[in-house]
């Protein structure tokens, strides 16, 4: 295929049958990418998954820590991560890892097992989390309200008659809203755990 026909397929639009669809799927990896974010900001609990990816060198090969070691939340600030072989070389390299990658949690070690534990945060240190965090739930409104902006801009090619433009504007402005009304209710929720724990 020539190049400008392959640019001419790149640009074809979205048929009318198809917004709907393309705003869930959009809405789902917008939500995705704000609750992972939020996770981040989660100031007063210890995630497991968040210490699944980190790099451990290991026999000269950079791994993932989940490859050397069992990783299990003992408590809401408590973690403990038990070696597979606890030889005095893997434990090196696990603490390293993990103080180079989350300075801020304090790791003991006992038993060939590391507790990794996390302060109970200040009220000013929550409430700067919360402000971050808030700034990430009004980024992912913003992107749910763009993506309506891109969908809109379709309607008068898509829909020959004002009756049907009027009608998707309408079942668009409803998904929108519902979507938005999602996304305070998740903030809702995960303001009070971040207050509460």
């Amino acid at each position: 295929m020539a190049k400008k026909e392959k640019e001419q397929v790149s640009q074809v639009a979205v048929e009318p049958k198809d917004w709907n669809k393309e705003l869930q799927d959009d809405f789902k990896s917008i939500k995705k990418r704000m609750h992972d974010k939020l996770e981040e900001f989660s100031i007063s609990r210890l995630n497991p998954v968040h210490f699944h990816t980190l790099k451990v060198e290991n026999e000269g090969q950079l791994c993932s820590l989940i490859e050397l070691a069992s990783v299990n939340l003992e408590k809401a600030r408590l973690l403990l991560i038990k070696p597979y072989t606890p030889n005095q070389k893997v434990l090196h390299e696990i603490e390293k890892a993990i103080k180079k990658a989350k300075p801020n949690i304090t790791i003991n070690l006992k038993e060939n097992e590391f507790r990794c534990s996390i302060p109970e945060p200040t009220a000013e240190i929550r409430e700067e989390r919360i402000k971050s965090s808030k700034q990430i739930v009004e980024e992912a409104k913003i992107a749910v309200r763009n993506k309506r902006k891109d969908i809109q801009k379709h309607f008068k090619s898509w829909y020959s008659s004002e009756n049907e433009r009027n009608s998707n504007q309408n079942l668009l402005e409803k998904e929108v809203s519902k979507y938005l009304a999602e996304i305070d209710s998740d903030w809702t929720r995960k303001e009070k755990e971040f207050r509460s724990i």
